[in-house]
C-alpha cells in the first residue's frame, strides 16, 4: 500500500517498508516513534496492532497539538500525561474513522469534527457552521445517522476516553478532567459516575484489580 496526502498510518517496528519522498511533490509529514507497554496494549485493544492506513485529515489538529507539546519547554515528566491523553485521542479517532460506514458525507464530517475535539464541548451552532447548515438540520441528520444527538455523542466519546485513561494510566483525575474539557474535576467526577455507574477513582481501582 502507498501512503498519500492527508493519510495517517501505523507501521509496526518489524514491518518491512520503503520510505522516500517524491522530488517533484515533496510533502511534510508529522510522525512519532512509540514504544512501551501501554501504547502497544491500546493499539491491540483497538484492533490497530498491524499496518494501518486511513484518512488522517480529521486527526491533524491532534497531531499538531502533540508536536507542539513535545517541542515545548516542558520536560518529559511534566508533559507525559498530556502526551498520553493526546495519543489515546488519536488512536480512538483512527478506530472510529476505520469503523465509519455511513454514506452521508455531512454526517461523517460532523462526526469526525466531534471526534477531533474531545478536549472541549462543541455546541450545535459551531457544528452547524462547520458544515454550513442550520443547527436544527444538523441535529436531525446526526440523530438519524447515529441514533443520538451530537451532545450525547460527545459525552459518550469523552467517557470512553476517560475509561481508557483510568484503566491504563495513573494520570491524576484533575488532569484527565481538564484534558476532556471540564475545568471542574468535581463536576467531571459526578458526570462520570452518572454515566459509568461509579466514580473515576473507583473505576480505576476496579480496572487495576481486574488486570492483576
Amino acid at each position: 500500500q502507498t501512503v498519500g496526502k492527508d493519510r495517517i498510518y501505523i507501521c509496526p517496528a518489524e514491518a518491512p517498508h520503503d520510505y522516500y519522498s517524491s522530488a517533484d511533490r515533496p510533502w511534510v509529514k508529522i510522525w512519532m516513534n512509540i514504544r512501551g507497554r501501554v501504547p502497544l496494549a491500546l493499539l491491540r485493544e483497538y484492533g490497530l496492532s498491524g499496518t494501518v492506513i486511513a484518512d488522517g485529515k480529521p486527526l491533524r489538529p491532534l497531531f499538531e497539538q502533540l508536536r507542539a507539546l513535545v517541542y515545548s519547554e516542558k520536560t518529559n515528566d511534566e508533559c507525559q500525561d498530556e502526551i498520553l491523553v493526546l495519543f489515546i485521542k488519536i488512536i480512538n479517532g483512527l478506530y472510529l474513522i476505520r469503523k465509519q460506514k455511513t454514506q452521508d458525507a455531512e454526517a461523517v464530517e460532523m462526526k469526525l469534527f466531534l471526534d477531533a475535539n474531545t478536549h472541549r464541548l462543541v455546541g450545535n451552532a459551531e457544528l452547524s457552521a462547520h458544515v454550513y447548515r442550520s443547527p436544527d438540520y444538523c441535529v436531525k441528520l446526526f440523530r438519524r445517522e447515529y441514533g443520538t444527538t451530537p451532545y450525547n455523542y460527545q459525552l459518550l466519546q469523552k467517557m470512553t476516553i476517560a475509561q481508557q485513561m483510568l484503566a491504563q494510566t495513573d494520570i491524576p483525575i484533575s488532569k484527565l478532567s481538564e484534558a476532556l474539557g471540564y475545568s471542574d474535576p468535581h463536576y467531571f467526577s459526578g458526570l462520570f459516575k452518572q454515566k459509568c455507574g461509579m466514580s473515576p477513582k473507583d473505576y480505576r481501582k476496579a480496572s487495576k484489580a481486574a488486570n492483576e
